[in-house]
């Protein structure tokens, strides 16, 4: 796990030298949209980013094309369509800045850009349903053979129009949510029946009456999208979330997921309460894994999870870089649920304190400098008892949720809990204590539930 975060500290560092490009040791050290778009989250969390990513910004919105549309890379060299997944970093990383800073002035700087990607989707849709040009879930691992054109297989199996409709409706989501913030009124309203549409839409179009996807090639990313995107009804919500189950199975519990289904599997399975089953995909060490790639000599993230192998040595096929950061951005779950650190306000105005032991990990912890100071989490487990440190920075609040047998005592600063003015009991649930905390650090010990 060490080596995974070193891994992933060492991508960010050698490629973020003023555009965030996707590979600094070969000939495209390019600002792929796409790859920034995954990082980000996971960025933040290591890296004083604001200025880098609000400089970048500035450089997508002058690049933006006259029909809305966001080139592939920023700077624009290539001059190529746009690709769903990729030009919506113009929305997702905005927001990401916002929500993990508190700033509102890059949603004001960036907003007019995100509504006329807006427009550039509903220029390619028929039906709200989007056709055009996309990467889909690049480098997927085991993709179905394509004797005509071995290259269309680096996009995966999930089908472009699925991957620009699932976009199209985070997109404008992202956008409902930044003119909230920007007390945009109107916009809410327009937008907000437009996403409703879309996601009927969508559901319509890609999924059957059991919650399966009407394609004959069932991928890890088709169910991660729609489950995490939030695209379908309630009633086909927990349909889809057994076939994602299903298809992890068949697949021996591995993922069989590219650039963008690898950042949200750990999201939607954290959703789904599926932490055991994310630790067991985590955890593997035969391909594809991240610790596979470790296991063949990694010191940074890969491009593809065998780049190279001590038995066949270096990947045949051509995109077989050895520093290229998207498959790190794991780490924005390592941070917010192996060492427990989440906002749940912007700018972490509200936190989530909430580890999840896992796995053979018998401790984790982290640190975060959010606006308001540091937060901290580090967690241990000795001899059946469950201790966490935490630190909730001055003026902002922290819900603490503490795994536990709550039928035994919960220690607080070594003496048995007792609410005070700094902390409540919010709920004694069934294998957790939920607190809420006021600035102050904190020592808690509970026995485990076995």
């Amino acid at each position: 796990m060490n080596q995974l975060q070193s891994n992933i500290t060492w991508g960010l560092k050698s490629n973020f030298f003023d555009i965030p490009t996707d590979c600094p040791q070969r000939d495209e050290r390019l600002g792929w949209t796409g790859d920034a778009q995954v990082i980000a989250p996971t960025s933040i969390y290591n890296v004083e980013m604001y200025a880098f990513w609000a400089g970048w910004l500035q450089s997508v919105r002058q690049d933006q094309r006259a029909d809305g549309g966001i080139p592939n890379v920023i700077p624009d060299n290539l001059g190529n369509n746009s690709s769903p997944g990729w030009g919506d970093a113009c929305v997702i990383v905005p927001w990401e800045l916002y929500f993990r800073t508190g700033d509102e002035s890059v949603l004001e700087e960036n907003y007019e850009m995100m509504n006329r990607w807006l427009d550039f989707y509903a220029t390619k849709a028929t039906g709200h349903i989007v056709s055009m040009f996309a990467f889909g879930d690049w480098l997927q691992p085991h993709p179905q053979p394509n004797k005509k054109d071995p290259r269309l297989m680096r996009r995966g199996d999930t089908p472009a129009n699925f991957v620009a409709t699932a976009y199209y409706a985070r997109s404008i989501e992202l956008t409902i949510r930044s003119a909230k913030v920007l007390k945009k009124s109107a916009d809410v309203a327009r937008l907000q029946g437009l996403y409703e549409e879309v996601k009927a839409a969508f559901e319509q179009e890609f999924f059957d009456a059991d919650g399966r996807v009407k394609f004959e090639i069932e991928t890890q990313t088709e169910y991660l999208m729609a489950l995490v995107f939030n695209l379908l009804s309630e009633e086909k919500q927990q349909l889809a979330a057994n076939h994602l189950i299903r298809v992890i199975a068949e697949c021996d519990n591995h993922l069989r997921t590219g650039f963008l289904g690898t950042p949200i599997l750990p999201l939607v399975l954290d959703d789904l309460g599926e932490i055991d089953l994310m630790y067991t995909i985590l955890f593997q060490e035969t391909y594809p894994s991240w610790f596979y790639s470790i296991n063949q000599g990694a010191t940074t993230m890969w491009e593809r999870w065998d780049s190279y192998t001590h038995e066949n040595g270096f990947h045949t096929d051509g995109m077989n870089s050895f520093n290229h950061y998207a498959y790190g951005a794991i780490g924005q779950w390592m941070y917010e649920r192996v060492a427990g650190i989440k906002p749940v306000k912007a700018g972490y105005k509200e936190i989530l304190i909430a580890p999840i032991p896992g796995g053979p990990l018998t401790s984790a912890e982290a640190s975060y400098d959010s606006p308001y100071g540091l937060v901290s989490s580090a967690w241990k487990i000795e001899d059946g008892t469950f201790m966490l440190q935490a630190t909730v920075p001055p003026n902002t609040s922290a819900k603490i949720i503490i795994p536990a047998n709550t039928d035994e005592d919960l220690l607080l600063n070594g003496s048995q809990f007792s609410q005070n003015p700094d902390i409540e009991l919010l709920k004694k649930g069934e294998g957790t204590f939920e607190l809420m905390a006021q600035p102050g650090e904190y020592e808690f010990e509970a026995s485990l539930a076995y």
